[in-house]
């Protein structure tokens, strides 16, 4: 099974991020930094040559930043599996789930 995460980047919630870093006992200081690279965003638009006012963006973590990926990782980390007999492989945004056994129904 094959699974594309679209838009992953664009939507990751500041909140969740900081709970699931919570748990994981991240120091409050580290937090904190993630929690402001998040949230302290703006972004304008520009149509037909004429920019519009910058407006803040509350979800989603930079694009072409170096440290976007990891964050994301870490804030799908939910879905990282254990699977008796299978295998399960993710870069970033996408996931491939491998199982093998004589019994098509035991694989489902």
């Amino acid at each position: 099974m094959f699974l594309d995460i679209k838009g992953g980047f664009d939507n990751v919630n500041a909140n969740q991020l900081s709970t699931i870093l919570l748990r994981g006992k991240t120091p409050g200081y580290l937090v904190s930094w993630v929690r402001s690279f998040i949230l302290q965003h703006c972004c304008r638009l520009i149509f037909q040559g004429s920019p519009g006012i910058f407006a803040p963006v509350a979800v989603g973590t930079p694009q072409g930043s170096p440290i976007s990926p990891l964050l994301f990782v870490i804030y799908v980390s939910g879905l990282h599996l254990t699977i008796p007999k299978g295998l399960m492989v993710s870069y970033v945004d996408d996931f491939t789930i491998t199982v093998a056994s004589p019994s098509y129904c035991s694989n489902i």
